[in-house]
């Protein structure tokens, strides 16, 4: 073979000491799995007061975003109050004092942590918000005993 015509063959990918060509495919793939994040946490600050002698409603929000598509449940637990329930969480200060979240504006479906009590939904890729419908219970007798109450409750997001 002549240096020109190994050179010309050379530039388009020949090499004469091959003896053939194959090919096979190459499989690419990836899975991508449904993610959700607790993005939007409130603060729950029912006011200060001086009493409370009927019940108080408020109105918080708690935001997830989930992948598109993604079934997502928020569970709320019954707080570290003594002898707290998701039906009746406890502030503890210088009293226990009640009060309950709901899942509804009639505040007639408790949110808490059981079947029949979780949030549900389904991710859009975007911020969701769900509100959080609170109530916090009025206390016997005209003042209410002075202090600080507090509570922690988990929030569980199941996907």
């Amino acid at each position: 073979m002549t240096l020109a015509l190994s050179a010309a063959l050379a530039a388009t990918g020949f090499d004469p000491a091959i003896g053939g060509t194959a090919t096979g495919d190459l499989a690419v793939q990836t899975t991508i799995n449904a993610t959700c994040a607790i993005e939007q946490v409130p603060v729950v600050d029912f006011g200060t007061r001086t009493s409370v002698p009927a019940p108080l409603d408020f109105v918080f929000s708690i935001g997830v975003r989930c992948t598109a598509g993604a079934p997502y449940s928020i569970a709320l637990d019954a707080g570290v109050g003594v002898a707290a329930t998701t039906s009746l969480r406890r502030m503890t200060g210088p009293v226990q004092w009640g009060y309950t979240f709901f899942s509804n504006a009639a505040r007639s479906a408790v949110w808490g942590d059981t079947a029949g009590q979780l949030v549900t939904g389904t991710g859009t890729g975007g911020l969701v918000s769900h509100p959080l419908y609170g109530r916090v219970y009025g206390q016997s007798g005209s003042v209410a005993t002075p202090g600080l109450y507090t509570d922690t409750v988990t929030i569980t997001l199941s996907f």
